[in-house]
């Protein structure tokens, strides 16, 4: 997946950034169990514990989408419209909120997908080579895609096969 960024402050996770952007920053027993969940997340797609502190810094309306995401389960996914009416608002301002979710993957924007399972659009990582990935790895369904999971060349664009 390369290499991934946490910041903590106030005892939660803040952000986490694709690239090399620096160690991790804040209290490390926080940072310390989020970078073991995403070890562990990374072999073999285990949900996100319950107790893991996350407060990014967004208004009440997209904290609202950003905790329904994390009640989408490995291998789950839901469509802007779905997520729309279970947070109230928009598919439109669901997506804004995936589009700049400060924790992508352990709040699993990745699992919102267009009408009609599809892929819509992933501002993570490699965008939407990343966003395959993480569908195939936990095993989500998604129309239009190989259900095997990803081929090695996309293994090898995103640096993931050694």
């Amino acid at each position: 997946m390369g290499p991934l960024t946490l910041t903590v402050a106030g005892g939660a996770v803040r952000t986490l950034v694709w690239g090399a952007a620096g160690p991790n920053t804040g209290e490390s027993a926080v940072a310390d169990r989020a970078a073991a969940w995403l070890a562990a997340y990374v072999d073999r797609a285990v949900p996100l514990p319950d107790d893991l502190p996350l407060a990014p810094d967004v208004t009440a309306y997209r904290w609202r989408v950003l905790e329904e995401m994390v009640r989408i389960p490995p291998g789950g996914t839901l469509s802007y419209g779905e997520l729309a009416d279970r947070a109230g608002g928009s598919a439109r301002s669901v997506g804004g909120a995936c589009s700049h979710n400060p924790i992508p993957i352990l709040i699993p924007c990745h699992r919102v997908l267009a009408a009609h399972g599809r892929i819509g659009m992933y501002s993570g990582g490699k965008g939407l080579p990343t966003k395959r990935w993480l569908l195939a790895h936990e095993g989500a369904e998604v129309a239009g895609e190989r259900p095997d999971g990803p081929g090695p060349d996309l293994l090898a664009r995103l640096g993931l096969n050694g």
